[in-house]
């Protein structure tokens, strides 16, 4: 898998990420992904594809790079700060602090 791909898969998780290495959680990637279509390339069962957040095109992360789509991260508000979500990592960005997410 392609780090760039990985890295905007959100069912997908890094086993140590300070090294973004190694990819991990495969199975979680839904089944239709892998089969769906890219708007860009018109190729489908040679990765997975995502979903645009603006639209509902279904693309392959590294054809809409290519292509150049706007790739974005989202900060979400945590609202207990002293618990938040197992999974979350939260982040400091200007005069936000909350849980981040990958937008496409």
């Amino acid at each position: 898998m392609h780090l760039l791909c990985a890295v905007w898969h959100r069912e997908l998780q890094l086993g140590a990420p300070a090294i973004v290495s190694p990819v991990e959680a495969f199975t979680n990637l839904p089944a239709y992904r892998q089969t769906t279509t890219c708007v860009i390339c018109k190729q489908k069962n040679v990765g997975t594809t995502i979903k645009c957040e603006d639209c509902s095109k279904q693309v392959h992360v590294a054809c809409a790079w290519n292509a150049g789509f706007k790739f974005a991260f989202e900060v979400q508000p945590v609202r207990n700060k002293k618990r938040p979500p197992r999974d979350a990592i939260t982040v400091k960005f200007k005069e936000s602090e909350g849980k981040q997410s990958l937008e496409l």
